[in-house]
C-alpha cells in the first residue's frame, strides 16, 4: 500500500498537523516496520526531518524510544 501511495504522488516527507508521530517515517520507525522504513528512505524520506507535531521529533528518536536497534542503525 505504501508503494502504491508513493507511486501515485504521495509526499514521502509530508508532515502531520496533529497526532503522535509527525510524519510517516517517525510512525513506522516507532512501530518497528523495518521494511517500510527502508522503502521510505529509498523513496527520498528525510531521515533528519524534525516533526513539529508528534511526540518524538525525529525518526531516530522514535526508533530509539520504540527499542528498534536495527532501525536506529538504518537512520544513522
Amino acid at each position: 500500500v505504501v508503494s502504491l501511495l508513493l507511486d501515485r504522488g504521495a509526499d514521502v516527507n509530508a508532515h502531520a498537523v496533529s497526532g503522535s508521530y509527525g510524519n510517516a517515517l517517525c510512525a513506522v520507525a516507532y512501530g518497528g516496520k523495518e521494511t517500510i522504513v527502508k522503502l521510505l528512505l529509498d523513496r527520498g524520506a528525510d531521515a533528519n526531518a524534525f516533526a513539529v507535531s508528534g511526540n518524538y521529533g525525529t525518526a531516530l528518536c522514535a526508533a530509539a524510544c520504540g527499542g528498534w536497534e536495527l532501525i536506529v542503525r538504518l537512520l544513522l
